[in-house]
């Protein structure tokens, strides 16, 4: 009985053949490379900083747009709803965390790259839109009863932004496999 032959060829190599705990450390690498850009305190001047604020401001816009549906009246200035309630929008409201962690989970599990590009662009738009439906609660919440703004807030909403997350990479890694995107590995 005689071994295989080892490459020795690294080029050679196709990311697939790495071990799969590289490509979970370099996803943890790219989710921390992905918050430190989202909540460096960039100034407002820099061309990240005025993605950013342009980013919450359009947040703000969209929610006010939906809200104005049920509430006439309601506008946004900047990054703020004003109407019957006024809510600042700021990073921490924005979803950019659950998406930085999705985009991460997605960029290192072993699918193609077009399974992996359609999985981004599903779960990002899938938790933008969440996100407004979520700010748009938490505005009625606020006008109707600030206590349960305060639990929605703090507490429940942070908790489905990662849940749903959580779900959506989860529901995307299994259509992937099904789907033949997977690449053939032992850790799938």
């Amino acid at each position: 009985m005689t071994a295989a032959p080892r490459s020795t060829d690294r080029a050679a190599t196709p990311h697939r053949d790495r071990p799969a705990r590289w490509r979970w450390l370099g996803g943890l690498g790219l989710a921390a490379g992905l918050y430190g850009l989202i909540y460096y305190p960039w100034s407002p001047q820099s061309v990240p900083g005025r993605y950013l604020i342009g980013y919450l401001e359009l947040n703000a816009h969209w929610t006010a747009a939906v809200v104005s549906l049920f509430e006439p009246g309601v506008r946004a200035h900047s990054m703020l709803v004003q109407g019957r309630f006024l809510m600042q929008i700021v990073l921490g409201c924005a979803a950019l965390d659950a998406c930085a962690v999705l985009v991460a989970a997605i960029a290192v599990f072993p699918a193609s790259a077009g399974r992996r590009l359609i999985g981004v662009g599903f779960g990002v738009l899938l938790l933008i839109g969440l996100n407004v439906l979520r700010l748009v609660a938490l505005y009625f919440a606020g006008v109707h009863n600030r206590p349960l703004f305060d639990l929605l807030h703090e507490e429940v909403f942070q908790f489905v932004m990662v849940a749903v997350a959580t779900g959506t990479f989860l529901g995307w890694s299994l259509w992937a496999v099904e789907e033949g995107g997977a690449r053939e590995h032992g850790s799938v």
